[in-house]
């Protein structure tokens, strides 16, 4: 068994699986602080939260032994929204302001209404990094013994936890604060996959295709979100992406 779950991290982390030509795994949500329904929007409050974004799956009915995800992160300027850097209020990378001690990334439940979609004895890869065109992804990876979900229930895939307290509108203050907390930020998914038995990976939907009113190809905001979409991406949120780019 110990063998198996080192291959199974493996295929997800370098992405030797192929993805499934069948019907998708369910669908995938971000929301703030809920499973359901979606809170789409959150405006800055202060440096104290919770600021906590809850990854769910709905209608996935297949058994498995893992999940692999990796959330985007934009912040887009006027005119024109062109990619910007990430605000320093938002840098959780090892090299950014907030650093990854600011962040708690788990996957236990929500409650007893959403609960942990994992297997027993979990193998856990996360990675936040700013790419090179300025915006930050946030690479989500676990793999377990074999899981079977009941398709008709929402459960918790993860809690992202971000600590604002060093966070501020305004400019940063090197060393003190992090600032770019009043900006706006748009979450998106660069793919979502459930790692079948079979060795497949599924890919999840959009739980939410309308977006609530968010911009194109944007399922979650901060702040209301950048000035302007993203553009949009195909319904799998594209193919697989190394974990490095």
């Amino acid at each position: 068994m110990k063998v198996t779950r080192i291959l199974a991290a493996l295929t997800l982390v370098v992405g030797f699986a192929g993805a499934a030509h069948a019907q998708g795994a369910g669908c995938a949500r971000l929301s703030w602080g809920t499973c359901d329904p979606q809170v789409a929007d959150k405006v800055w409050s202060g440096p104290v939260g919770p600021y906590q974004i809850i990854y769910s799956i709905f209608g996935s009915g297949d058994g498995n032994v893992g999940t692999d995800s990796q959330v985007r992160l934009r912040h887009l300027n006027e005119p024109g929204g062109t990619q910007a850097v990430t605000p320093d209020a938002w840098r959780f990378d090892d090299s950014g302001c907030q650093t990854s001690s600011q962040a708690i990334y788990d996957n236990t439940a929500l409650s007893k209404a959403c609960p942990a979609y994992k297997g027993t004895n979990p193998l856990v890869i996360t990675q936040f990094a700013q790419d090179v065109d300025g915006s930050s992804f946030l690479r989500l990876a676990i793999t377990y013994d074999n899981f079977f979900p009941v398709a008709t229930t929402r459960y918790t895939a993860w809690r992202l936890t971000f600590d604002e307290t060093y966070g501020v509108t305004g400019p940063t203050d090197p060393g003190v604060n992090c600032g770019g907390a009043e900006q706006g930020i748009n979450f998106s998914f660069d793919f979502a996959n459930v790692l079948a038995l079979t060795g497949f990976q599924l890919p999840l939907v959009n739980c939410d295709p309308t977006g609530a009113g968010l911009p194109a190809g944007t399922e979650l905001t901060f702040n209301g979100g950048s000035p302007a979409p993203v553009a949009t991406v195909p319904t799998t949120w594209g193919k697989l992406k190394g974990l490095y780019h």
